[in-house]
Formats: C-alpha cells, structure tokens, sequence
C-alpha cells in the first residue's frame, strides 16, 4: 500500500519497500510486485465503498447514559436537542464547526 500510494502522490514507481523494525532494530526489503500492488489498490478502493454505503445508510440514535454529562456534542445530540440535525449531514457539520469541533473522521 506505501508503494502504491508513492505512486499515486507522486508518479514515480517503487520497485522494492523496506520494512524498519524499531523495537527489534531488523530491516527487511521485499520487492514491490505490479499485481500485488494493483490488487492491495483494489480491495482498499471497495472497502471505502464499503464504508461510505453503511456510512450513508447506517441509522444514528443517541444512546443517553452517565457519561453523557461530560460530553460535548450535546448541543447537537437529539437526545438533547429537539431540533438538532442529522448526524452526519452538512448542517450538523455547521453546528460542529460552530462550536469548535472541525475535525471530521
């Protein structure tokens, strides 16, 4: 996946990848193979559709307990708020960006 990635940020093939082990202060080197590279490109590409298709129908319910009170999305929780949008979509972003929560996973 590095080697493929290489390639793709920055059009230049890679022929071999070396593996650094810190802990154990061991190297390997392994040849970069074009059909081990294509098919690690694929089965990344169908697991983020994957991901994006349950993302898109996955259905969001609060789930209220105690730690709820140390929370910082309860401004925008349904549990909390009536009226707060859909997590997930553009307007709970706004509402995120808007108290200071931009990061987006």
């Amino acid at each position: 996946l590095y080697a493929r990635a290489f390639r793709e940020q920055h059009d230049i093939d890679v022929h071999e990848v070396e593996l650094i082990f810190l802990n154990s202060q061991k190297s390997f080197i392994r040849p970069v193979e074009e059909s081990a590279l294509e098919e690690a490109g694929n089965r990344l590409a169908t697991m983020r559709q994957g991901c994006e298709s349950d993302f898109q129908a996955s259905e969001w319910q609060a789930q209220p307990d105690r730690l709820c009170d140390y929370c910082v999305f309860q401004r925008i929780c349904p549990a909390f708020n009536t009226d707060a949008p859909t997590p997930g979509s553009e307007q709970a972003t706004v509402q995120l960006t808007q108290i200071g929560l931009i990061h987006k996973v």
